[in-house]
């Protein structure tokens, strides 16, 4: 019976001892985050400046001298297939206006498309502090 009570108590002790000499490994530098401000205005904080570059480079529309302009379609025919092209269909999926209309006999689409000059990368605003 004493000899299971020390062995206890010993087990206890050496674990009590084991997590209070153990090193825990932190690193030398702690996590850095760095303060964005637009125009003086606090935003927030972030982990990396490169991390909010690709964010602002993936979030804007990457064309300038923007124009809106509408192309139409007319088919005496069927609308449906000009329609159901792969070119006309991804531009009725990003048009904010779609009208379809009968002209002189032809069913026509109008659809409204930005256009304007593709750049490649987006930079951080002047007016912003990191």
């Amino acid at each position: 019976m004493k000899k299971s009570i020390q062995i206890i108590i010993c087990t206890v002790s050496f674990i009590i001892l084991f997590f209070l000499c153990y090193d825990y490994k932190t690193s030398e530098h702690p996590n850095e985050y760095y303060n964005v401000y637009l125009e003086g205005e606090f935003l927030g904080s972030i982990i990396s400046k490169e991390d909010l570059e690709n964010y602002i480079n993936d979030k804007t529309e990457h064309l300038i001298n923007i124009k809106t302009i509408t192309k139409t379609y007319c088919d005496a025919n069927n609308l449906d297939e000009i329609k159901n092209s792969a070119e006309v269909k991804s531009l009725i999926d990003k048009s904010p206006k779609v009208d379809e209309y009968e002209k002189n006999g032809e069913k026509c689409i109008d659809i409204e498309v930005k256009d304007g000059k593709t750049i490649e990368k987006i930079y951080t605003p002047n007016c912003l502090e990191i």
